[in-house]
């Protein structure tokens, strides 16, 4: 799969500080900044995001009244689409055996792990699914928990 990069606008105010990425944009047209990646409006061009939704403004400039900054940030896709999966489910993940699936933390089920149509004829073939299921949460575990 080819890599997709977007650009997202991130804001600082005038000490430097992250204050969000933006979000929306309010019935007025004004900017509306969250916290959180996944809520970043995901532009396809940086010239996208300069003339975002008839707001004219250049990288680095401060709004009219001088308090934020305003700067484009490139981004690949999947991190956008990775950031919101990790906002649904709880780590880590776990594999169960008896009902052959992975569970987050809360034990919302995440995938039911199947194998038979091909592993069915193979020598240890249950020991084989199981075994695919638990090497899948340990990656996933080990990819995206905080150290």
């Amino acid at each position: 799969m080819a890599k997709v990069n977007k650009y997202i606008i991130l804001s600082y105010d005038n000490l430097g500080n992250f204050v969000g990425y933006l979000s929306a944009f309010s019935a007025s047209g004004a900017n509306q900044f969250a916290p959180q990646i996944h809520q970043a409006i995901p532009f396809d061009t940086q010239f996208d995001c300069i003339y975002s939704h008839g707001q004219e403004w250049e990288e680095g400039r401060g709004s009219k009244k001088g308090h934020y900054e305003h700067r484009i940030h490139e981004v690949e896709e999947n991190t956008l689409f990775e950031q919101k999966i990790l906002e649904v489910y709880q780590l880590p993940l776990s594999y169960d055996r008896d009902s052959q699936s992975i569970f987050d933390a809360k034990g919302k089920m995440i995938s039911d792990i199947r194998g038979w149509g091909f592993l069915q004829y193979k020598k240890d073939a249950e020991k084989l699914q199981d075994t695919l299921g638990e090497m899948i949460a340990k990656a996933f575990n080990e990819k995206y928990s905080k150290k």
